[in-house]
């Protein structure tokens, strides 16, 4: 059943696969990883020569003590897209980006897989894991992002598999739990360093057996993590607190948490349940959760206590809405638990006619949703948007009222464009 649901996801992907990156972000992660395939160094120089806008300050590089510039992001996405990029190296019928773009395909397929192990951990049937792992690979924003080489989807990943083993260590007691727990959340920090945050809240959730050889298990990945990027960010700007970030020139926390906080979730603009309306169907979900059993009701408050944390930490970053794609990019981390939470009632829509039309529709309209985002180039909404909605798109507006409105969501623009018969981007096409 793993086989199949993995072969149906990566089938639905390459429908919309293309063969380059198109936003700057995705452009300086894979430069990275060409850069220290072909001469063992993690700068990106390659396509900083001809490229203004990743040379340019703020924007995705920043200069380190040797001349070189370097990506701001963390290193563990290039660092996964390495064998990728190998691979393309040393075969040379295979085109470098091309190969590349085929990344969150395959991460995005394997988180599916692993979903569809955790809800049967809970006892629900097989049936019913297979449609919650489709839901998540086709209905929400992990499909449109497969198309993407940006970084959220590898740590969205990192953060299921942590939190899923901080629930089974207060379980079973085993260290193993902690330390792999620790591990995956070290993997995420070393993809995005603002996941750091997420610490308490799993060093909270293991303080139930054993605290204090739990937490050292736990912690012994993270600090091997945390002396590695000291390393790793010395080595470039010579400091080890320096991650290439401009802090200075207003990257930070310095947009309204509230308005930040409700744009992410409702706003037309950048809001959760606009770009996934299967989403809805989880907050039911949730309390069915949280009232199946005692063990499905622990996994509910940490799992929701992961997900809110995640909607909290980007409500004020200067950069919120994840800038250039479809829907709240940094929120796709929160997806796989958010989709979790649909099991109990996809195992009730069985018995239930009613509810599995009601599951079946909100699934139909979300992957046409998907559709809609994927089929477009991102360029196109952004063109539109410098032209009629500057102060959304410049980020100099932070009045809930422009981004209620309707006329500046991607999802307007892009069905606008499909009725115009636009053309759409995938390859095959």
């Amino acid at each position: 059943m793993k086989l199949c649901l993995c072969c149906v996801l990566l089938c639905a992907y390459l429908l919309v696969y293309i063969d380059a990156p198109e936003v700057i972000d995705e452009k300086a992660i894979l430069a990275t990883s060409v850069s220290f395939v072909q001469h063992g160094a993690f700068d990106m120089d390659e396509i900083a020569a001809g490229n203004d806008q990743v040379s340019s300050a703020g924007q995705l590089g920043t200069r380190g003590v040797d001349g070189a510039l370097y990506a701001k992001k963390g290193p563990v996405t290039s660092i996964a897209l390495l064998p990728l990029v190998f691979l393309a190296e040393k075969l040379p019928w295979l085109s470098v980006q091309a190969t590349a773009m085929l990344f969150n395909a395959l991460v995005t397929a394997l988180t599916a897989v692993i979903l569809f192990g955790v809800v049967l951990e809970f006892g629900y049937q097989k049936r019913t894991a297979f449609v919650v792992a489709l839901i998540f690979g086709l209905g929400t924003l992990a499909f449109a992002y497969t198309s993407t080489l940006f970084g959220e989807p590898l740590s969205g990943l990192f953060i299921l598999c942590a939190t899923f083993f901080a629930y089974r260590f207060r379980q079973s007691g085993r260290m193993r739990d902690s330390l792999i727990c620790g591990a995956m959340l070290a993997l995420a920090i070393g993809s995005n360093a603002i996941y750091a945050a997420l610490l308490p809240l799993a060093a909270l959730a293991l303080c139930w057996k054993k605290p204090i050889r739990a937490l050292l298990w736990f912690g012994l990945p993270l600090l091997c993590c945390a002396a590695l990027l000291a390393l790793f960010n010395l080595l470039r700007f010579g400091s080890p607190l320096d991650t290439g970030y401009h802090f200075g020139q207003g990257e930070g926390f310095t947009y309204p948490f509230l308005t930040g906080f409700v744009a992410l979730l409702v706003s037309p603009y950048r809001g959760i349940f606009w770009y996934s309306p299967v989403l809805l169907l989880a907050i039911p979900g949730w309390v069915m959760l949280r009232k199946t059993s005692a063990r499905s009701a622990e996994f509910a408050w940490i799992s929701l206590a992961t997900v809110a944390a995640q909607v909290a930490l980007f409500a004020s970053w200067w950069a919120w809405d994840g800038g250039l794609g479809w829907g709240p990019r940094f929120l796709i981390p929160a997806l796989p638990l958010m989709a979790l939470w649909l099991a109990p009632l996809v195992e009730a829509a069985w018995t239930r006619l009613w509810l599995a039309v009601t599951v079946v529709a909100f699934a139909l309209l979300s992957i046409a949703m998907q559709l809609l985002g994927a089929l477009y180039s991102v360029f196109t909404y952004a063109y539109y948007a410098t032209t009629y909605h500057p102060a959304i798109i410049n980020q100099s507006t932070s009045s809930l009222g422009d981004l209620f409105t309707l006329s500046a969501s991607p999802i307007v623009t892009n069905a606008a464009l499909a009725l115009a018969g636009r053309e759409m981007v995938p390859v095959w096409l």
